[in-house]
């Protein structure tokens, strides 16, 4: 994985494109990160800017959430503000659902789904909301259990 960072900026405060939300401060995200549709999406979208950044180029206003694993020299180590989470990369969604701790709030919702931070780090690219639930769903349908 070559880990490209794009920033994108949207035009407007707040802005969503290919299942993820974008703001005029700049969202920072690894370009591998994305499906090749989720790229072509944003990439063809006028209301985004989009542009290849060298870490020292991301602007401090932009948001580094989805990369700071890159940023910190780690690929598979994600730290909150209290807990540090080991994160072992996976292949699919229900791996994913079952190395996550459903007590830890740093790996589910309060609505007890899923966080998209540890499965977007996990699976190596961004995972969208309504990627999680479908996946997530089917996974509990299944009968299995995080």
């Amino acid at each position: 994985m070559s880990n490209k960072i794009i920033l994108v900026t949207a035009l407007a405060a707040s802005f969503r494109r290919a299942g993820l939300g974008f703001t005029d401060q700049g969202t920072c995200l690894c370009r591998e990160q994305l499906t090749d549709e989720q790229y072509q999406q944003i990439i063809g979208e006028k209301r985004l800017s989009v542009r290849e950044v060298a870490p020292h180029e991301i602007p401090e206003t932009a948001d580094t959430s989805a990369i700071r694993w890159l940023l910190d020299g780690d690929g598979q180590t994600g730290k909150t503000d209290s807990t540090q989470i080991t994160l072992v990369t996976v292949a699919t969604f229900a791996e994913a659902f079952a190395q996550l701790d459903p007590s830890n709030p740093d790996h589910f919702t309060g609505g007890g789904k899923p966080q998209l931070d540890p499965l977007s780090k996990m699976l190596g690219r961004a995972v969208s909301g309504a990627e999680r639930d479908s996946e997530w769903d089917a996974f509990k349908a299944a009968g299995a259990t995080a």
